[in-house]
């Protein structure tokens, strides 16, 4: 259904964060994803790591939403998103 057969699809180059910031004292992340497509959130406290998973999702529309409750108990907190190839 829409697609190229025999093409691969893959995700942008870049992902366009929409937001990052608090909801009730909770951190999210939204960005622009493909749907079905599964993704790994990863933070870490200090660069260059350790990373650890936050979550691990797969949207199933275009924009995904991860939320982090442990947001605010540290100084810094960095994040990546990594999309996972089947």
């Amino acid at each position: 259904m829409g697609g190229t057969p025999g093409s691969i699809q893959h995700p942008p180059s870049e992902v366009t964060l929409f937001t990052t910031g608090l909801k009730d004292g909770t951190g999210r992340i939204i960005w622009k994803a493909l749907p079905g497509h599964e993704y790994i959130v990863q933070y870490c406290t200090h660069l260059p790591g350790p990373w650890f998973t936050l979550e691990t999702i797969t949207p199933t529309t275009t924009i995904a939403e991860v939320t982090d409750p442990n947001f605010l108990t540290t100084k810094q907190r960095f994040y990546r998103i990594r999309w996972v190839r089947w």
